[in-house]
Protein backbone atom coordinates (compact mmCIF):
# COMPACT_ATOMS: atom_id res chain seq x y z
CA UNK A 1 0.00 0.00 0.00
CA UNK A 2 1.02 3.35 -0.99
CA UNK A 3 0.07 6.55 0.91
CA UNK A 4 1.15 10.00 -0.18
CA UNK A 5 1.93 12.04 3.15
CA UNK A 6 2.89 15.89 2.53
CA UNK A 7 5.09 16.13 5.51
CA UNK A 8 5.53 20.10 7.07
CA UNK A 9 8.52 21.13 7.03
CA UNK A 10 10.64 20.97 10.09
CA UNK A 11 10.25 18.81 12.91
CA UNK A 12 6.74 16.80 13.94
CA UNK A 13 6.09 16.54 17.52
CA UNK A 14 5.57 12.93 18.97
CA UNK A 15 1.43 13.93 19.02
CA UNK A 16 1.84 14.58 15.27
CA UNK A 17 3.61 11.49 14.05
CA UNK A 18 1.48 9.53 16.34
CA UNK A 19 -1.34 11.19 14.42
CA UNK A 20 -0.06 10.91 11.27
CA UNK A 21 0.45 7.04 12.04
CA UNK A 22 -2.42 6.63 12.66
CA UNK A 23 -4.58 8.09 9.89
CA UNK A 24 -2.07 5.72 7.73
CA UNK A 25 -3.12 2.76 9.47
CA UNK A 26 -6.94 3.24 8.95
CA UNK A 27 -6.65 4.90 5.27
CA UNK A 28 -4.26 1.28 4.51
CA UNK A 29 -7.20 -0.79 6.38
CA UNK A 30 -9.98 0.90 4.66
CA UNK A 31 -8.41 0.38 1.25
CA UNK A 32 -7.58 -2.83 1.58
CA UNK A 33 -11.08 -4.52 2.79
CA UNK A 34 -12.20 -2.50 -0.44
CA UNK A 35 -9.72 -3.95 -2.29
CA UNK A 36 -10.92 -7.34 -1.49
Amino acid sequence: VTIDVDFPKGELSDEQREAIRTLIHQESKHRLYNGL
